[in-house]
């Protein structure tokens, strides 16, 4: 089965599938600045997808922010100047999930603030994103995923 380009490239199909299948992909949307995910806030906003976890994180993030499927609630979503969005991995069958990447987001005047935290490395701040036409915390987020999913 393997001797063939075309039956490994589906062979890699169905593993990435199946893989899918055992893992979700969740970003969650905090008003302000928060480094851990906050217990006494309800979020702005939550995506979750069923995605292959071995694809990049901005990917899976980007993903699930973009996928019709489970999000909360359903808007209109607010104009936010400062929140947080978190990622966060969760194995099928499993209620605990794993931190992946915490990003804390400013929207001020005419430019984005993004400041990256991820859980197994130092906190790093990035260069400032034109803000232009997106105001909603949905559509901010949307743009700095893009962004980070690019670098």
């Amino acid at each position: 089965m393997l001797n063939d380009d075309s039956d490994y490239k589906h062979l890699g199909s169905l593993a990435a599938k199946w893989a899918a299948e055992w893992s979700r992909t969740a970003v969650t949307l905090y008003e302000g600045e928060h480094e851990v995910k906050p217990s006494d806030t309800k979020p702005l906003y939550t995506a979750v997808t069923e995605v292959d976890p071995r694809r990049p994180l901005w990917e899976r993030a980007s993903e699930a922010l973009h996928t019709y499927g489970y999000e909360w609630p359903l808007g209109p979503y607010p104009k936010s100047r400062a929140f947080t969005v978190f990622v966060e991995r969760q194995a099928a069958g499993c209620s605990q999930t794993a931190p992946e990447a915490c990003v804390q987001i400013l929207a001020q005047d005419y430019f984005i603030r993004i400041r990256i935290v991820f859980s197994l490395a130092p906190a790093r701040e990035l260069k400032p994103l034109p803000l232009g036409k997106h105001r909603s915390v949905i559509d901010v987020a949307k743009k700095v995923i893009a962004y980070l999913r690019k670098r």
